[in-house]
Formats: structure tokens, sequence, C-alpha cells
């Protein structure tokens, strides 16, 4: 029995030892750079932000040589996210990025929680469960300029030769806002311009709004004369398509989407994947800034207009690099959400006279 259990036990042991000696000779394979996706369906191929975001890290790590992986959130929630920026950390990352504003409060939780690892924000701030921005010294977030975004979407349509337009966006926040009011002057612009008049319904949505409520009032704008609406947030973009595919008018895009382009007359770009890389070679030539905000739009060619499938026939290219450059030289400083309250002060404000808002 004795002779036995000796046996059995060194057995055991041989077996501990083997096992430790594999995983000497096998360690965990670590990523230095990895990038966390908002969920399954919102992920490195969304032919969006995400994927934008994703191929910038890509590039700079293939470039550099360095390591890198992407983590996919089962669900779509804070938690889910969160957990997959612990398995990076435990995966050895030296750099998390993240984008969009579905990370806000993600983001200022876990700058805490691994202060020995740096992120990245694209698209949005850190922000804690009171709406307070919160951006620790290992961490940088990139904001578009969505007044200037606003602006093109505007001037173009009003170039192209709309009078009747509308503003449609998901929500009261300051992102919808800076759409909204650099749209307003985008179109005031282009109408000073022109000497002609311009006419624009303007709405904000809510979270509780439903798809069907907001494509109702699609169809009452489009009914009532608006040729075409600008379509802030997926949600309303979805809905206001669906009508102007149904009264043959047109929609722009606040964002890339895979839908059929029969109504799209011309969808707003941000290039996530530039910020990234430039601030993944901050941090390897330790340049990082961390703890600040950082602000890109058209002077840092982050912001635009897709003009190869837009559907324009008389804002022609040249005149969209003269825009463009125009607001690139500061001649053109559209205004943002923290300049007024409402449209309507900020038409007031600043005497906004060739557009007729409708609210």
């Amino acid at each position: 029995m004795k002779r036995t259990l000796a046996v059995l036990l060194c057995a055991v042991l041989c077996i501990g030892v083997c096992s430790c000696s594999e995983e000497e000779k096998e360690p965990a394979r670590t990523y230095e750079l990895a990038m966390i996706t908002v969920s399954e369906d919102k992920s490195i191929d969304d032919g969006d932000y995400v994927q934008s975001a994703w191929e910038g890290l890509k590039e700079y790590a293939e470039e550099s040589g360095l390591t890198y992986k992407y983590y996919e959130p089962a669900k779509d929630s804070d938690s889910a996210r969160m957990k997959q920026i612990d398995r990076a950390a435990d995966s050895g990352a030296l750099i998390v990025v993240c984008a969009g504003g579905a990370f806000q409060q993600v983001v200022a939780e876990a700058q805490e929680k691994y202060p020995d690892v740096t992120f990245i924000l694209s698209g949005a701030v850190p922000k804690d469960g009171s709406g307070e921005q919160k951006t620790a010294s290992n961490c940088v977030g990139i904001e578009f300029n969505w007044s200037e975004a606003g602006f093109l979407a505007g001037y173009a349509a009003v170039q192209e030769g709309y009078r009747q337009l509308g503003f449609l966006g998901e929500s009261s926040e300051d992102e919808m806002k800076d759409y909204g009011y650099g749209f307003l002057q985008g179109c005031n612009a282009a109408a000073e311009s022109l000497g002609v008049y311009v006419e624009v319904r303007y709405n904000y949505g809510s979270e509780d709004e439903s798809a069907a409520k907001i494509q109702k009032k699609a169809e009452q704008w489009y009914k009532e004369g608006t040729e075409v609406i600008f379509a802030c947030g997926d949600t309303v973009f979805d809905s206001v398509a669906v009508e102007a595919d149904i009264a043959d008018a047109l929609v722009i895009a606040s964002d890339p989407q895979s839908r059929s382009a029969r109504s799209v007359l011309t969808t707003v770009v941000k290039d996530y994947g530039r910020g990234v890389g430039e601030q993944l070679a901050a941090f390897y030539s330790g340049e990082f800034p961390g703890g600040t905000i950082l602000e890109t739009g058209v002077a840092e060619e982050a912001v635009g207009l897709d003009m190869d499938s837009a559907q324009f026939t008389y804002f022609q290219p040249d005149d969209y690099r003269e825009i463009c450059d125009r607001l690139k030289e500061g001649e053109i400083k559209p205004a943002s959400a923290q300049g007024a309250k409402t449209a309507v002060e900020l038409t007031e404000k600043l005497q906004l006279r060739n557009v007729n808002l409708i609210v």
C-alpha cells in the first residue's frame, strides 16, 4: 500500500513539474496595442468609426513592428466593454484604443483602474456618471469639430440649389447641437453668397422617441416641402432615409451607412484612424499629451464630406476645396453649442438673416 502511494505521489509530482516546464517554454501571448470594439454588431468591419480607428492602430502597429489585437464585447453594454479592457490589460497591453461615445464612462473608470495602461479615446471624451469630463494623465480624448462638419453639410446643400431644408438630431447633447448649429451657419453662408433665402425646419429627438415617430416627423416635413434633411444619429438616419425613399426626397448622413445610397445626397466623414495613429506616434516618441482633450477638424483633414459618392450636380469639387480652405485658414469659424443655448438664440446672436428657422 505504501509502495503504491509512493508511486502515485511521484507521478503527480512529475506531472506538476512537466506542466510548469511547458508553461515556461510557451508563455502566454502578449499584445502591446489593443482595440476594444463597441459590440459584435459594431466591430472592426462596420464600415464606420470602429473600422477607421482599428485601421489607424493596425497601420501604425505594422509599420512599427508592434503586436496588436482587437477585443470584441459579447454584449452592447458598459460591463461587457470593461471586461474586454480587463482582458487586454491582463494580456500585457500598453495602450488601449477605444472609439465613440459608448466608451465615455468605461474609459473614465478604466484609466483609474489601470494607471500603467495608456488610453486613447477617439471621437469622445471620458466622462463620469454625472457627465463631468474626467481625463487622467494616462489618457487622451480626441473630439471632432462637429460644427465644421455641420457647416459643410448645410453649405453644400444650399449651393446645390436646395432652399427647403431640415435638421433632425437624435438628442440635444452638445455633439448634436454642434452639428445643428454648424448646419444653420453653413446654410446661411451659402444663401448669403448666392443672394437667396432658405427655410430650415429644426428638431432634436429624445431617448424614448420611437423610430416610427421620427419617421412620421420626416414624412410631415417632406410633405410640407422639405427637400433634404440632415439626419444625425443612426436611428434618426434609418427612419428619415425610409421616408426619403418614399417621398423621392433626400437625406444627408452624419456617418457612413450600409443602406442603399439612392436617397443620400452626401455623407459627413470623420477620420478616426488619423488621430489614433498620431497619438500612438506621440506615445512612442515620448510626447503623449496625457490628461488633455484634442479637437480635430477640417484643418487636420479629419472632418469633411464624402465627395466621391455624393449626388451633387452643381456643387463641384473645386467649390468644396474652396470652402474647406476658408475653414482651414480660420476665415470661417462656425460657432459651437457653447455659443448659444438654443438654435433660435444662435440665429439671433449671429444674425443669420438668410435663414428662416422653424422649430
